[in-house]
């Protein structure tokens, strides 16, 4: 699904993923493609073709970026914006960016035209060294985890976006950094996966133990058993619903075997998928 990609040239660095299908957006912004870039007295213009907004973080060394018929030099820490179809135009000297072109999220952009941000800017608070340095983590971890880095680049996006606005313009409970209430509505949408306790605590800065313990308090039962219960009821509906062999739901729940699919739905129900979905045409 993603596709990295690495532009070198004379005083040009510019590492990418790109995502080839984006889905719509939801209550969360989506994020299109994102990446690092490293320039030395180079400068870029994008026209104004393009659908998506882009979001520049100057990670370190001086940058220039002109929006709304201004110029605005930027150092570390610095913010800027540009939304859809805008003349794009920055670049600098020894100059190191985090960038993210992005499709926001409904709730983003009404955020957006409330606070009178009808076009690109650049905002005047630089975000904090710690969030600078989560966010370099996010190019760390994205060959580990790459859907899960997809999740937290999306929340990323949106929480340096609304840090940067004044904080009496911005709902506090949408001014956060990502929770274990995050982690579980991504489990939720997105149950195929290999996730492991150390993946999922990073994402949300914790330590393995400290997830483990927090998440169990929160929801009952261990992340893997939360993951096998969401599998489990998604296998029932697709049994009960769909003409799917037994084989191609076990592909479409992340299950390496048909027979490895078999053993944990008979553990957690006590029939094999075979016999629940001969019961429920039955029941009909």
């Amino acid at each position: 699904m993603l596709r990295p990609k690495e532009d070198r040239e004379e005083g040009l660095i510019n590492w990418g993923v790109r995502l080839n299908h984006i889905p719509p957006p939801g209550k969360l912004s989506r994020i299109h493609e994102y990446g690092f870039l490293r320039q030395n007295s180079l400068f870029s213009r994008k026209g104004t073709e393009r659908d998506d907004c882009l979001l520049l973080v100057t990670y370190r060394g001086n940058g220039i970026a002109r929006n709304g018929g201004r110029e605005t030099a930027l150092s570390r820490g610095m913010v800027t914006l540009y939304l859809y179809g805008e003349d794009q135009y920055y670049g600098g000297s020894d100059w190191e960016v985090f960038w993210f072109h992005f499709y926001p999220s409904a709730d983003l952009l009404s955020i957006l035209g409330n606070n009178a941000i009808p076009h690109g800017t650049t905002f005047e608070k630089p975000i904090s060294d710690t969030s600078l340095e989560q966010m370099k983590e996010i190019f760390l971890y994205h060959r580990e985890q790459e859907q899960l880095s997809l999740h937290r680049c999306a929340v990323q996006v949106e929480y340096v976006i609304l840090s940067s606005l004044p904080l009496a313009a911005v709902d506090s409970g949408m001014l956060r950094p990502m929770r274990i209430q995050d982690i579980e509505s991504y489990l939720q949408h997105n149950p195929v996966g290999g996730y492991d306790v150390e993946s999922l605590a990073r994402l949300v800065n914790l330590s393995p133990s400290r997830f483990s313990h927090l998440f169990k308090a929160e929801y009952g039962v261990p992340v893997h058993a939360y993951v096998t219960r969401i599998r489990m009821n998604r296998a029932c509906r697709l049994l009960f619903s769909t003409n799917l062999t037994i084989k191609e739901i076990a592909e479409e729940l992340g299950y390496i075997t048909p027979e490895h699919f078999h053993t944990i739905f008979k553990k957690t129900f006590g029939v094999t998928p075979a016999e629940y979905r001969k019961s429920t045409l039955r029941g009909h």
